[in-house]
């Protein structure tokens, strides 16, 4: 199970999944509070998705015992290692930064010390007290609770392209679209005021996205005549040529057609260079 999940994080964040297994165990060890030591560590690992565990008799488990006993062909498998990796355990270090120029300035001076923007008018602020509702102080870190009840940590400019290599292009990307990209990033708790904006330019920029990705449909206007309002008042001229004569003794080899409104005008006109 911990391999699975390593080695399809990026399909399984954020859906369900269900572990069939014959080990009718493992179905009440995924629930079990008290663990230690390794188990622990993998049960750890586990809770990172939204995964659900169901027992199945061996004998209707034979396909999945036969792959797990196949040998590797390609050299020695892979070992499970127990120095797990958390992609989040920096999650809530944080750092003293300068907010004079983010975008959440106003709400975190207010938040934490009851400071209202300058130059602000009794009804601005009524305004502005119902725009920070949302928001929230937890361990020095600024969150915005959503629509759907959930708290979501609002990154700044310069954390906006690390998550979305990470989500897009990274071990937990796969390459998806916007839309799947974006709630990708939303379902990891992140949020910031311009994120599909965003994630649609960094997509654009990608390029195995573009190299292999299908090209988006482009809506173009209709090809219509630009209609003159007076006569003669638009005169155009092209020149076709050298043209082969008939006449070998003609060297009129060049043909000048000149357009105006209603009127069409071809002449055949020696070239320059001819002798």
């Amino acid at each position: 199970m911990i391999f699975s999940v390593r080695k399809f994080r990026h399909y399984l964040l954020g859906r369900e999944v269900i572990f069939h297994v014959d080990h009718y165990s493992l179905k009440h060890l995924v629930k079990k509070a008290d663990l230690s030591g390794r188990i622990a560590r993998w049960i750890l690992r586990l809770q990172e998705f939204d995964i659900t565990v169901e027992w199945r008799k061996g004998i209707q488990h034979k396909n999945a015992d036969y792959l797990s006993r196949l040998k590797h062909l390609h050299g020695e498998a892979e070992t499970l290692e127990d120095d797990l990796d958390f992609p989040d355990e920096n999650l809530y270090q944080t750092q003293s930064h300068d907010l004079s120029n983010s975008w959440y300035e106003d709400v975190w001076n207010f938040l934490l010390f009851q400071e209202y923007p300058k130059l602000m008018n009794r009804e601005e602020k009524l305004i502005f007290l119902k725009k920070i509702g949302p928001y929230e102080v937890r361990q020095n870190t600024l969150f915005k609770l959503g629509m759907d009840e959930v708290f979501r940590w609002c990154l700044e400019k310069e954390e906006v392209l690390t998550i979305l290599e990470a989500l897009h292009s990274g071990l937990e990307g796969g390459h998806f679209g916007v839309q799947t990209t974006a709630k990708k990033i939303l379902t990891g708790g992140y949020k910031w005021p311009t994120l599909f904006r965003d994630t649609a330019d960094f997509i654009k920029r990608c390029d195995a996205c573009q190299r292999t990705g299908r090209p988006t449909a482009t809506t173009r206007w209709p090809l219509v005549p630009i209609m003159p309002l007076a006569p003669f008042e638009r005169w155009g001229i092209d020149s076709v040529g050298p043209v082969k004569p008939a006449n070998y003794d003609c060297h009129k080899d060049h043909m000048y057609v000149g357009s105006a409104r209603a009127l069409t005008i071809a002449l055949l006109l020696p070239s320059d260079c001819g002798n």
